[in-house]
């Protein structure tokens, strides 16, 4: 379990300094009115982070059938949490969809970066 929450906490991190990065990567390319959009990305992606945390931690304690079942409404219920705050930011004037859709996207690969540099440790 110590592990788990050193893991949660480095990913945390993590998406924070990509979040800081990616912002002033935005602002040296001249995308300033992509920078408001990307932090709500970023933020989509770690709420829906600490979701998967909070329901994975849940589903540690069950049987397996009850797991099986979980994992099926999790999922569900992790991509509905995704649509609803992309749809609020869409109704949002001064967010960029570029940006917003950015943030989101680079949940996968910055997942797969995470786990190169921690293999690498091994």
């Amino acid at each position: 379990m110590k592990e788990y929450r050193t893991y949660v906490k480095n990913h945390c991190l993590w998406i924070l300094w990509v979040a800081i990065l990616g912002s002033i990567g935005l602002w040296l390319l001249g995308w300033t009115n992509h920078i408001t959009g990307w932090l709500w990305g970023m933020m989509t992606h770690g709420i829906y982070f600490l979701y998967l945390v909070l329901q994975t931690r849940r589903i540690s304690q069950i049987s397996l059938e009850d797991v099986k079942r979980k994992v099926r409404i999790a999922v569900i219920s992790r991509f509905s949490l995704i649509v609803v705050l992309v749809g609020i930011g869409t109704q949002i004037p001064s967010l960029s969809m570029k940006g917003v859709l950015g943030g989101v996207f680079i949940f996968v690969p910055l997942q797969y970066i995470e786990y190169t540099i921690h293999a690498r440790k091994q």
